[in-house]
This record gives C-alpha cells, structure tokens and sequence, in this order.
C-alpha cells in the first residue's frame, strides 16, 4: 500500500499543469493549446482525441509565467476570460471516468494579471535594481531584422565560397535578414585544404552580443527522430506524421538557448531533412485564403497544429481545389501540404519520383487529359533531363535526390512560368 501511495506521488510530482479557459462573453469553455496574433488563447474541447494538443506547462519552468505576460500584453479584452489549472494527471483520470477528478477538475482559479504582478513583484523584491528590466524585456519582443553590418561576407566566401551578390542577385539575401533560410545553393567548404562542392541552405544567426553568424543547412539522408529534440522524445504518432507529411501535428513544449519551455510546432525541411521548430506566438494564421474565408474553429485547429483535411479553397482567381492546410516551420503560417507521401531531398519518390502538391497547376494535354507540369533541368555537360524532385520555383541549383553524391541540377528559368511548387499560403514565386 505505502508502494502504491509512494508511486502516486511519483507521478503527481512530474504531471504538468494544463490551463481551462471560459470565455465570459459566450460561455464556451476549453483546454488552452495556444494564443493567437490577437492575444486571445486558443481552446479545444475537454476531450481525449485533444490531448496531445492540449498546452502543458512545467510546474518547475516559467512556461506559464510566459504565457500569461504574452496573454495581459497582446489581449485586448483579458478581463473577458478566466483561467483554471488543473494537472494532466487530473484530465487522465477524468478521460478514464473518474468521478473524483470531475470535482478536482474546477482546480485553482488564476487572474492573469494579479499572477503577472504577484510575479513581478517578487522579482524587484529579490532583485531592486532592475526597475526597468519589464521595458528591457518589452524591448526584446520588437521585430528588428538582422543588421546586416554585422555580416563578415569576406569570411564567409573564404570559408563556403559565397558572395553577398550571390545572394542578393538570387533574392535569399532578403530572407536571411529576416531569419529564414535561402534556397538550396551550392557552397565550397573547405575541409583538410580542400575545396568541396555541396548543396546547402544558408541562414543568419544573431549572438547575444550583437554578431552574426552564418548557419549553413546541409541536406541529411533522414532526420533523426530517435533523438531526443530540444527536451522532446518524439513519440510513434509524432514520427509517422513527420515521416509523410513533414508536419508533427500538435503543440509541444520545447526547451530554448535560456532553458525556458516555448510552446512550438514541429516540421522537417523538406528539402534539407532537417528538424525545424517555431513558437506558436509567431505563427499568423490568415483569416482568409483567396476567396476562402477560414472560420475561428479552423483558424483555432491551425494555431493547434492540427490538420484541415479535405478543404476546399478557391483563389483570388476563382480556380478551386481541395488540400489539406497546416502551420508549417518554413512559412511561419499555413501551406497547403504535399498529397501522398511527403517530398524529401535524399529519399527514393515513388514510381516516377513526381510529386504533386494539393493544389498544384495541371496542364491539358489537348485530348481532356491531365498532366502536371514538370520542370526540364540541364546538367553543366548539357544534357537535358526531367526533375525528379520539385525543384526551387526561383530555378536555383538543386541536389539531385536519387544521388548521394552532390550533383547539382540547373534550372532553365524560360520553362518556369509559374511556380508549380509554391506550397505556402500566398503562393510565392521568387
């Protein structure tokens, strides 16, 4: 008995403390899984197929403290709704019909700004001369691209043989000082006082002290999902939503540089293999796609992570399709996600090795049949070939997958007259 008892404590000691939200206005109360652009938190329903989905805080983390700064700053009606947390122990026990647990699940009741300044007050207690560390960490928060003068660009051509006009001439250079990622490119490390040629993803990262560094993305024959990633053991589910559609699907907790739990989705670059991460607070969630107008539950299903199967959408130019949507690492917003299985530098495609995207433009063959168009690519001998794998819609060089060497393919941009592979929500074409 003492055993089963010791065992409970075990276990209530690494439950997780998950928040109920009622809004005041209409009632409607559900498990918090995120906020959105407005500030207002996002709620599913108290249910079991949820729960991977539900946000959860680590009792001995600032998680929560996060959450509820981000909530009183962003929200503009907070007083509108009221908070109680319970445990993910408690929610187990009232999925498996506990009586108990539906008396334990009215748990203690917060108001987000009396814990804000209970917070801060004991902050400036212990420590009394920070009175503006509140305006300091405010400052943080503002959107400041990368400073560009902080770039060694001879360093960076010594070492990968890249050029500022390189990048600038291709278009990545905008979006690295804006920390995303180029295109694949080819780059020339140098290992052992050789000069190699690879394909790679290039990317700006800002030090604490102001410099920037260049982070380069090397392509990778699978990501490792075995390994523990930023204090997440991805489980069975989370692998085999990676593995086909590049998206893990939920929410989780995962540990940033400052050991702080950020609630993230998860994604695989689909042209590097590489394991993606972003806050869930970055994500924009649009309200309309073209002339499709998303509704709150959808949007709330997004920002959670979930998928949106079988939406039909209709364009700005009145052409209609039906995809599945969901919150993807590389747009910081929606896509529209890859059908059947998911596109993969490195990896064999089936049959053919086309892939088409949901939604993606078809040609008429002229007799009522279908096909979808191809883009022709030229090796540097001149030979002409059919990409095996959706290439840049920029037509910049790209790994061939079906090579585990670094050949590299060429686009001829005169066959590119739109861009076929725009997966994200605007449709980009650089």
């Amino acid at each position: 008995m003492d055993k089963e008892k010791e065992n409970e404590q075990e276990k209530q000691k690494s439950d997780k403390d998950v928040l109920i939200v009622t809004d005041n206005q209409t009632g409607e109360h559900g498990v918090v899984s995120g906020m959105n652009s407005k500030g207002n938190p996002i709620k599913l329903p108290l249910r079991k197929e949820y729960s991977q989905s539900f946000l959860q805080f680590d009792k001995n983390g600032n998680a929560l403290d996060n959450f509820f700064s981000n909530f009183v700053r962003q929200c503009k009606e907070p007083t509108r709704f009221g908070f109680t947390k319970t445990t993910t122990g408690v929610l187990e026990r009232l999925f498996a019909g506990s009586e108990e647990a539906k008396t334990e699940i009215e748990g203690e009741s917060i108001n987000p700004s009396n814990y804000i300044n209970n917070k801060n007050k004991k902050k400036m207690e212990q420590n009394p001369n920070n009175e503006n560390a509140a305006q300091q960490q405010e400052n943080k928060h503002q959107y400041q691209p990368i400073d560009e003068t902080k770039v060694n660009w001879a360093d960076i051509q010594q070492k990968w043989g890249v050029t500022r006009d390189q990048l600038e001439q291709s278009g990545d250079l905008n979006k690295m000082l804006n920390y995303g990622k180029s295109n694949l490119i080819t780059v020339h490390p140098a290992f052992g006082g050789e000069q190699l040629e690879t394909a790679a993803r290039l990317s700006f990262k800002k030090g604490e002290d102001g410099s920037v560094s260049l982070v380069p993305h090397l392509i990778r024959r699978d990501a490792n999902l075995e390994q523990e990633y930023k204090g997440h053991t991805f489980s069975e589910a989370d692998k085999s939503a990676l593995k086909n559609y590049g998206n893990m699907g939920r929410v989780v907790d995962l540990l940033n540089e400052r050991g702080e739990r950020v609630p993230s989705i998860i994604s695989i670059d689909r042209q590097t293999n590489e394991i993606t991460d972003l806050p869930v607070r970055r994500l924009r969630i649009p309200e309309k796609i073209g002339n499709t107008e998303l509704t709150k539950q959808e949007q709330d299903m997004l920002r959670a992570g979930l998928p949106l199967k079988n939406k039909e959408i209709e364009l700005a130019n009145g052409r209609k399709f039906t995809t599945t949507l969901q919150a993807n690492v590389e747009e910081k917003g929606v896509e529209f996600v890859p059908r059947g299985n998911r596109q993969r530098n490195g990896q064999e495609q089936k049959q053919d090795g086309s892939q088409q995207t949901e939604g993606q433009a078809q040609d008429s063959d002229g007799d009522g049949s279908q096909r979808q168009r191809r883009p022709q690519w030229t090796d540097d001998s001149g030979r002409t070939r059919t990409a095996t794998s959706s290439p840049s819609a920029s037509g910049r060089a790209w790994s061939s997958p079906t090579s585990r060497s670094a050949t590299i393919w060429r686009a001829r941009p005169s066959n590119l007259t739109e861009c076929p592979t725009s997966r994200a929500y605007p449709p980009r074409c650089t």
